[in-house]
């Protein structure tokens, strides 16, 4: 007779059994977890195309620009939509028709029109076709917002005070609304003073939901330079100001930078200060600098000379980069698409010794790849963001405050200085080079140059224009004088089949992301990889953990979820088995 079994002999194998099946009911929530993250960002964010929307009924010249995706967004944050707004650039009486006449300045005045001033039926297709959608795609397609649910309605003060008064609105803007718009732009182009935007009305939260919108009718340097400075514009009219970033506490102002004696203005918010420590490779850095500039707020053209908010951006391309990013998203008002951001050579794993020193003497030694020496100002080489072929001329510290420092670095010289930019096409474009629409700087092996005339000068030119085509990762490249694009690996050189590369000379293969990162119109090459859609809580990067350090983690806690599984159905068997075996017939 088999003895009778008592249930409390197994207690304690079924407390264990209970706690081990309660974890693997964990790690099984868990992977449900991670299998729905994949299915929702399983090939990074939903792939995104920039919409053109067709005027609605009523809309005039209003179209919408906006990033369409195959899949909704999260936590309420979406692309923002941008409507522009052109009827200025199709009233005779609000652009230039021919030189001589009187017109609107738009900032309260009238003035006469130059010949570069006519805006051409041309220019105004190519603003409406070409450039604003490049402009707009590059803001919405990083930066999101809560969208609003309701037509936008434009109020009617903004026609009352400001330049945005300045500006045609259309009647039904203000009673109807904008369907599906959370920002709208007032577009005009009158002369070639600049290039500007302004807010013109705000949200109940402070986000700017219109702005004007001024665009220069002319475009010597190209498309990809008119795309990018239009952008430049767009961004100051979604809120990047210094005004918007003192509202938001975002500001420091810091004494003693590099030996100046005034203050200097630097964005200390967290988003801002983490990927500026990130860029520059700095940990002590307290922000991000900032210079007022001719009545807008810009980086420090010192310190971020190539992207798209320096100085610089208003008048060439410039690179959207995490720097730009953060200080929208440290606003409140977006959210940064992480993996958008642009690469940046200039100030690149610099050290905090060239944010902290001034530059002297031995700084073209320490940064080659930024700055140069004066005394080699008879060299023309590739300006840093391979834009354009240049010598030493240019100080790029001439706009802070009182800071007793000469940073010179490679800009194109003299009075036809648009003449050395790769873009642009001519007769008195640097010798041995191709300029046009797709091409970029590269170095080679030294050239002489020789004077035509009774100067008698003589210099040496390691650099030359040529047309870049980007592949799956890879690099070609079309030379003056070549058939066809040829295969340019990194860090290797091709020979040029041509007259005007005698003597063997070469070229030099770029990286990648030098040449291929901003696209011959001005867009922008970079997509969204798996696993780019953002790092920690709501899309939030999550500043303080290494993403290896999480792969990793994520990694053991699969393999353990695993293994408890296994163990947890081990068990059950042996201990049906043993209850079965030990039970009375």
């Amino acid at each position: 007779m088999r003895r009778r079994v008592h249930a409390t002999q197994f207690l304690s194998l079924a407390v264990f059994l209970l706690l081990l099946m309660y974890g693997a009911g964990g790690c099984l929530a868990a992977a449900h977890r991670r299998a729905f993250d994949e299915e929702l960002w399983g090939s990074g964010r939903p792939p995104t195309a920039m919409v053109r929307e067709l005027p609605r009924k009523g809309q005039g010249a209003t179209q919408a620009y906006t990033v369409a995706t195959s899949g909704e967004e999260n936590s309420g944050w979406a692309p923002l939509r941008i409507a522009v707004s052109t009827e200025d650039l199709k009233d005779p009486r609000k652009h230039c028709t021919k030189e001589g006449e009187m017109k609107p300045d738009f900032r309260g005045h009238y003035s006469p029109c130059t010949k570069d001033d006519v805006l051409t039926s041309d220019v105004r297709k190519t603003l409406v076709d070409e450039i604003l959608p490049v402009a707009v795609g590059l803001h919405a397609e990083r930066l999101l917002v809560q969208r609003m649910k309701t037509p936008l309605v434009v109020p009617r003060l903004i026609t009352e005070h400001g330049r945005c008064k300045y500006f045609k609105i259309p009647e039904e803007h203000h009673t109807v609304g904008l369907k599906d718009t959370d920002m709208v732009l007032y577009v005009a182009s009158r002369s070639n003073y600049g290039t500007w935007a302004i807010p013109c009305a705000f949200a109940e939260d402070g986000r700017p939901i219109a702005g004007a919108l001024h665009i220069m009718p002319s475009y010597t340097l190209g498309v990809m330079h008119f795309a990018r400075t239009t952008a430049h514009a767009i961004a100051h009219a979604l809120g990047f100001s210094m005004e918007q970033m003192k509202k938001h506490d975002m500001l420091l102002n810091v004494t003693d930078v590099r030996g100046g004696s005034s203050p200097v203005t630097v964005v200390k918010s967290p988003v801002t200060l983490s990927k500026a420590k990130l860029h520059y490779g700095c940990d002590t850095l307290k922000g991000m600098e900032m210079v007022y500039y001719f009545d807008a707020s810009l980086w420090s053209l010192r310190n971020a000379k190539d992207e798209l908010m320096s100085p610089f951006g208003t008048m060439y391309a410039g690179y959207y980069t995490a720097l730009t990013m953060a200080a929208f998203e440290d606003l409140g008002y977006y959210r940064a698409v992480w993996g958008m951001e642009e690469p940046m050579v200039w100030g690149n794993n610099s050290g905090c010794e060239f944010l902290d020193n001034p530059c002297s003497e031995e700084t073209p030694t320490t940064y080659p790849d930024m700055f140069c020496d004066k005394n080699d100002a008879l060299s023309i080489r590739c300006t840093s963001n391979r834009q354009a072929i240049g010598t030493c001329n240019l100080d790029v510290e001439y706009t802070v405050h009182d800071i007793k420092e000469t940073c010179n670095a490679i800009f194109p010289p003299g009075n036809s200085e648009h003449h050395f930019f790769c873009t642009v096409e001519g007769p008195d474009t640097p010798p041995g080079s191709l300029h046009g629409k797709g091409s970029w700087c590269l170095d080679a092996e030294p050239l002489p140059l020789l004077s035509d005339d009774a100067s008698n000068w003589k210099l040496t030119a390691p650099a030359v224009c040529a047309m870049v085509q980007c592949e799956e990762g890879k690099v070609k490249v079309k030379y003056l004088g070549g058939s066809d694009f040829e295969p340019c690996p990194e860090g290797e050189f091709i020979t040029p089949k041509s007259d005007h590369f005698k003597g063997g000379r070469r070229i030099k293969c770029p990286r990648y992301e030098e040449v291929c990162t901003i696209a011959a119109d001005g867009s922008s090459l970079i997509n969204l990889k798996k696993g780019d859609h953002g790092k920690g809580d709501h899309g939030h990067d999550d500043y303080e953990n290494d993403d290896n350090e999480n792969d990793d983690y994520g990694k053991g806690d699969h393999d353990g979820c695993a293994a408890a599984v296994v163990l947890s159905s081990l068990l059950l068997a042996v201990i049906a088995a043993v209850v079965v075996a030990t039970l009375p017939l």
